[in-house]
């Protein structure tokens, strides 16, 4: 994500909605470091969740523990 970041990509991390250990809306390393996140049940749902200009301008997506993710 940095690098892609770094380089001007667009970028979205993606979490499972079930995951609300440090933060419902972050992404949270074991050393604290903390990236804001789209938290999903279902991958299909991310265009809904982020509305379609965002979507349509995403280059890069990340998916955090992405088999607790349903895909469609």
């Amino acid at each position: 994500m940095r690098e892609a970041e770094a380089a001007g990509r667009r970028t979205v991390v993606v979490k499972s909605a079930v995951d609300t250990r440090y933060a419902v809306d972050a992404v949270v390393t074991h050393d604290g470091v903390r990236a804001p996140c789209v938290p999903l049940s279902r991958l299909g749902d991310l265009r809904a969740a982020l509305g379609e200009a965002e979507y349509a301008a995403t280059q890069v997506v990340a998916i955090d523990e992405a088999q607790f993710i349903g895909g469609e």
